[in-house]
């Protein structure tokens, strides 16, 4: 009897796939049990000639593997358990059928071999995306074209290249930034995203103001940010700058409505409500959600609270990074006192001069090498080398000052964790809150009563009251610096150091409440629902999404409201549709969710999922905009310093297509319809009607500034004719008036 073939399974577990062992005479003895561990997928396999024509990944769980060919699922799978499926009936006789479909397509439509011009355009974009990547100026290429024809002798391609300089800056600014300009343009056209901006000054770019977007990627189920453009501006004002950012917008036709977030760092003059930027934001789109930079936020909650210290504290951080900054042997002194002393070797002090929290870095190194530093500066001291290391000696040899740097240490490590956590790009908006809540109440469990912990809520808690404080003795000072006053107790000056500690603590929880929304009703406490675990338990998730939506209305029409929370409701009751999808990221959950039908084919959550996926869109950090002023200044070499800042900003937008289509630019692959724009002229052309603009606008200027308003006029004629039919002449004046400007 013929052994059934089991591969018509339409999902097969293979995790029990194991050689079966021949018995041999003898005592029976009980058979040894073997465990089996779960296969993910293995990359490697779509390498292997056997398996990669129709082996693929399951985009959700990663212990399932799918065969193409059969339209199966195979569990727990291990390359023993994909020959034996590769070698079933079905799949062969598939397999073949498949092999026969494809010959004959090819055969009734071959593919087009490209023609020698598109592999010299593709040819000529993949050089100039490696000289953007890697910020090579493009004076190079003149050489490079001559080298590339004396080795490439044989080849017609590298024989055929003809790209100097100007043809690579025009492929990089016509070409490869311009598509990306557009793609990132079209993108929020039709996508909710959230702005983040940042303005700054690089000499000799100028004033540059860089918007960044957030969105949700469809494509990778993930938050994606990207650089939609920087530009330079003459008027630093609030209302010029928001002028400007709004007729970017409108440039490129992308509606204002789309914006559901906005963020920068924490400047007044930009995030302040009621008369930063944010408030001109805010009268045009009223509901847009506007958080400060969570890490500058941290910054300068430090800041504040630090001016409760003594100031010889904070002198003397200063004094003892200076000191090695002075000369290079001081430095090798201390680096053999290091040895003596068994200490780390890190000799590194970096202090920044705006940011009060880096001093948390700084504290602990000088805590890590204490002893070694107490080796040194008593030898400067007693060499009268220098006053300032006798007064550095002074306050080391002083009591309680150890006992100072290792309570900021330990107060300024936790506020570190919370920046550091919340400076990644990837989905934090969800955890925002409860981060920012646990470890708020965490310092103030430091100094508060616990009764009135445990009473009220902490939005409620004013840190500031003196009558919510602990007695001194019983203030939390950190570990390190308990242990220190048990060894080396500071006497009658212990209650002293330690009213400077709760002021510094009182300040610090006064600084964090003032700037984060603590209460259970705000828009960051519900935006929680994001998180998978949060909308699939019956416990702490939220009863209704209705507070929420509200204060997104062009997210959800009012006439949803009703479908959005009976799905959400429905949610958690969901378990047969839900099983084991409780371990997945928020962006691959909601992206599925949305494609999940009921038992009549309907979908069943995807107004939920749709809002779910906006949501993630908002904005927790200013920190990949401010990614883009570091990256200017890598763009802006020695070689390159003359750049202009829309060069600059082009060449960021072609780093920024290379990066999101592969990880270097050697695998990256010009599209289609970037190589048949160098192959027809296009990007040439481009590239001659924007020198022609340069040209008038410099002309425009010189007629303007000698008066000649009627002939400044007649340049732009044609061209406002020919976009808009019939014009005003005021209009144009008014247009000469401003390049003037």
């Amino acid at each position: 009897m013929k052994r059934k073939d089991k591969s018509n399974d339409s999902e097969t577990d293979m995790s029990n796939n194991g050689d079966n062992c021949d018995s041999t005479p003898g005592p029976s003895k009980k058979p040894k049990s073997k465990t089996w561990y779960k296969q993910h997928f293995n990359s490697d396999w779509l390498q292997n000639p056997d398996f990669k024509d129709w082996l693929e990944p399951d985009p959700v769980d990663r212990f399932i593997v799918r065969c193409k060919q059969c339209a199966v699922t195979l569990k727990n799978a291990n390359k023993t358990g994909l020959v034996k499926h590769m070698i079933t009936k079905k799949h062969m006789r598939n397999f073949e059928l498949k092999k026969e479909v494809t010959n004959t397509t090819e055969a009734i439509d071959p593919p087009k071999e490209p023609s020698l011009k598109e592999k010299v355009a593709n040819a000529e974009l993949l050089l100039t995306a490696f000289m953007s990547e890697y910020n090579i100026p493009f004076l190079q290429t003149d050489r490079l074209m001559d080298l590339f024809q004396k080795m490439f002798t044989d080849s017609a391609i590298a024989q055929s290249m003809n790209m100097k300089r100007t043809k690579a800056s025009y492929l990089m600014q016509d070409g490869i930034s311009r598509e990306e300009r557009n793609h990132i343009a079209e993108i929020c056209r039709k996508t909710k995203f959230s702005l983040i901006i940042d303005e700054g000054s690089e000499i000799p770019v100028g004033q540059l103001l860089a918007l960044v977007v957030r969105y949700y990627d469809e494509t990778s189920c993930e938050v994606t940010d990207a650089l939609l453009d920087c530009i330079e501006v003459k008027d630093a004002t609030l209302e010029a700058l928001y002028y400007t950012m709004k007729k970017l917008l409108e440039d490129k036709q992308i509606p204002l409505s789309n914006i559901i977030g906005y963020a920068s760092d924490n400047c007044s003059a930009v995030t302040d409500l009621n008369s930063g930027l944010a408030s001109f934001l805010m009268r045009d789109l009223p509901s847009v959600f506007t958080l400060g930079c969570i890490c500058h936020s941290f910054t300068l909650c430090a800041d504040h609270a630090s001016q409760c210290l003594p100031l010889w504290l904070d002198t003397f951080i200063k004094n003892t990074c200076s000191y090695f900054t002075r000369t290079s042997k001081r430095q090798h002194v201390f680096q053999s006192l290091q040895e003596i002393a068994n200490s780390q070797e890190h000799m590194s002090y970096k202090l920044s001069q705006t940011r009060w929290l880096s001093r948390g870095k700084v504290i602990s190194c000088l805590l890590d090498q204490w002893d070694a530093l107490l080796l040194f500066f008593q030898k400067e001291a007693s060499a009268h080398k220098s006053d300032s290391a006798a007064e550095i000696l002074t306050v080391m040899t002083t009591p309680g000052a150890k006992h100072s740097l290792l309570f900021v240490s330990y107060v300024l490590s936790k506020i570190a964790r919370m920046d550091e956590e919340f400076q990644s790009e990837n989905l934090r908006i969800h955890k925002v809150f409860a981060s920012i809540s646990d470890e708020y109440r965490n310092i103030l469990d430091m100094f508060i009563k616990p009764e009135i912990m445990n009473a009220y809520h902490l939005a409620d808690i004013d840190p500031t009251n003196a009558t919510l404080h602990k007695q001194l003795e019983d203030i939390d000072v950190g570990g390190r610096c308990e242990n220190l006053l048990l060894r080396q107790p500071l006497g009658d000056r212990e209650p002293e150091y330690r009213h400077d500690f709760l002021m510094f603590l009182s300040h610090l929880c006064a600084e964090i409440k003032r700037r984060f929304p603590l209460s259970k009703d705000s828009v960051l406490a519900q935006v929680r629902a994001v998180g998978v675990e949060e909308a699939l338990s019956t416990d702490v998730r939220l009863k209704s999404l209705i507070p929420l939506a509200s204060s997104f209305p062009t997210l959800v029409a009012e006439t949803d409201l009703d479908d959005l929370q009976d799905q959400w409701r429905l949610l958690p009751n969901s378990k047969d549709l839900l099983q084991n999808k409780d371990n997945l990221e928020p962006g691959v959950f909601w992206s599925m969710l949305r494609s999940t039908r009921d038992s009549n084919g309907l979908l069943k959550f995807e107004l939920l999922a749709r809002f779910m996926c906006s949501l993630m869109a908002l904005p927790h950090s200013s920190a990949r905009v401010e990614s883009i002023f570091s990256q200017v200044n890598v763009v802006k070499t020695f070689q390159t310093n003359r750049l202009q800042g829309t060069t600059v900003t082009n060449r960021l937008l072609a780093m920024q297509a290379i990066g999101r289509k592969s990880d270097v630019g050697v695998s990256w692959t010009p599209p289609p319809s970037l190589i048949a724009d160098v192959v027809e002229g296009r990007c040439h052309q481009r590239y001659k009607e924007r020198v022609k603009d340069q040209q008038n606008r410099l002309s425009l200027i010189d007629l303007a500034e000698a008066g000649l308003m009627s002939q400044a006029v007649e340049i732009l004629l044609p061209k406002a004719e020919a976009q808009s039919g019939e014009v005003q002449h005021s209009d144009l004046e008014l247009e000469v008036e401003v390049a003037y400007i």
